[in-house]
């Protein structure tokens, strides 16, 4: 007689497949200062500001970890993703990470992340996400982490110092 795994046979009675998901992993292509036309502010709510800026044409000014701590100073990372599929993409957030920030509405933050917008081009899965220095209370120098998480787990990070 043979033996059939308990997984093997579970699996087959309810219809799923034994075969091991691909992990989604991704990697930083593009970090920087950054620019971008046709920008635009919507709401965020997770957000310091509760505001993010949204826009075309993202393009870097400067390939640097080193950002000067200047209100209208944007940087952020484009990243390139791998085992993303439709069943799985909505599970990728965009993350950022800074020094203790005390908000316009009294709250002390250190980081925040929401859904990524993911963009797929040919075989290439993609996006990007930065921050911008709006205001004085945003202008806290020291560690910025900038990335991309996945089931809450850092997937992709790219330190930048502001200074």
């Amino acid at each position: 007689m043979k033996k059939i795994s308990l997984t093997v046979l579970i699996s087959a009675i309810l219809g799923c497949s034994t075969t091991p998901v691909a992990p989604i992993t991704a990697e930083i292509s593009i970090y920087g200062i950054t620019s971008m036309k046709n920008q635009l502010r919507v709401p965020l709510v997770e957000s310091p500001t509760k505001m993010m800026r949204i826009g075309s044409e993202v393009s870097v000014i400067a390939k640097t970890d080193e950002i000067p701590m200047q209100i209208g100073t944007t940087f952020g990372v484009c990243a390139v993703f791998s085992g993303v599929s439709s069943s799985n993409k909505g599970s990728i957030k965009r993350f950022v990470s800074h020094p203790a920030m005390k908000t316009a509405d009294g709250k002390v933050r250190t980081e925040f992340s929401y859904p990524a917008v993911l963009e797929t081009t040919g075989l290439v899965t993609s996006d990007c996400h930065g921050y911008g220095l709006d205001n004085e209370f945003e202008l806290l120098p020291g560690v910025w982490k900038i990335g991309f998480q996945h089931n809450e787990k850092l997937i992709a990070v790219k330190e930048f110092r502001v200074k």
